[in-house]
């Protein structure tokens, strides 16, 4: 990485015009990213190559370089930053013709559009696997599906979800990729968490994060973390999710994501004891990064979070103003 970084700042400087940042950070693309690298890095990489000379308006390397960018953003949950640059990636797609970057951008749009609560995220998901399938890259189509699984669960359409959890989980295994089966994995428990099945749950998360902590993927850790936070509060052991949640939120801090539901469930047991004054911060760095990243689910939770820490101090009235 200390090479890397030398070619660079080399490459910024303006003598290459950025061709070979522009190519390093295309080949890191976003699953170096999402699973060794730090994501804060791979932003500002991002960031920077899409800024040079040789990302020229219309190129393919700028329609890639937009996608990886962008799917990176949305990982970290700067989700109004990704929409723009994956829109502009699927429009360079569609206009050259190239399908598979076509349902790679798509894929990720979706993933975007549903957390910002936007109509469009259903059925881009639903084009994205169909192109995807279509052209028979089964790695292509195991990356999409999951990405997939949580959009689908924040539609509300838990049969989609199921079926790409399953559909993912069997390619993956025949793959023998671990990744891909530990974050299906994941997204089996955060599933099962929406169906309140909460010993399925449970055991779904623990075998996603054994192999996240062999692999040494931080970031996923952080978010199993969090849902097994809330398998075991309605399990009853508040200790191991008040525990748990605050290793996920400094995890995630550490990676440059958001953290916001994170920050909610702090919040919220916090209220529990009646200790308004130590919810108060957290409620209020949840509002701020939900309302930064856009984030729709999370900016409702954190008024929600608000409004019951406003009752508790006695400031509530009712009608609201």
């Amino acid at each position: 990485m200390d090479n890397l970084r030398s070619v660079v700042a080399w490459s910024s400087t303006g003598a290459d015009r950025g061709e070979a940042l522009l190519r390093i950070v295309r080949a890191l693309a976003f699953l170096y990213w999402r699973i060794r690298g730090d994501p804060n890095e791979g932003l500002r990489w991002g960031e920077l190559a899409l800024a040079t000379p040789a990302a020229e308006p219309t190129s393919a390397d700028r329609m890639r370089l937009l996608c990886a960018t962008g799917a990176l953003a949305a990982y970290m949950g700067r989700f109004t930053l990704a929409r723009g640059w994956l829109e502009e990636s699927a429009r360079l797609a569609e206009a050259s013709g190239d399908r598979l970057s076509l349902g790679s951008a798509l894929v990720f749009l979706g993933f975007v559009e549903s957390h910002l609560g936007l109509e469009a995220a259903a059925s881009h998901l639903d084009e994205a696997l169909s192109i995807l399938r279509e052209l028979g890259d089964v790695e292509d189509v195991v990356l999409a599906l999951n990405v997939a699984v949580v959009p689908y669960v924040i539609l509300g359409d838990l049969p989609a979800a199921r079926a790409a959890l399953a559909e993912c989980l069997a390619t993956a295994r025949e793959l023998g990729d671990d990744w891909a089966i530990a974050v299906a994995l994941s997204n089996a428990g955060f599933v099962d968490i929406r169906e309140r099945n909460w010993s399925s749950a449970g055991v779904h998360l623990e075998q996603a994060l054994a192999i996240h902590h062999r692999l040494g993927d931080e970031g996923s850790v952080a978010f199993v973390y969090n849902n097994l936070a809330i398998v075991a509060r309605h399990q009853g052991d508040d200790a191991r999710a008040i525990e748990l949640l605050e290793q996920s939120l400094a995890m995630q801090r550490r990676g440059g994501l958001t953290g916001a539901l994170t920050l909610y469930h702090l919040g919220d047991w916090a209220l529990r004891p009646h200790e308004p004054f130590r919810a108060m911060p957290y409620f209020a760095e949840a509002l701020h990064v939900s309302f930064r990243s856009g984030e729709a689910r999370a900016i409702v939770v954190a008024l929600a979070g608000l409004v019951r820490l406003a009752s508790a101090l006695g400031h509530l009235k009712w009608p609201l103003d």
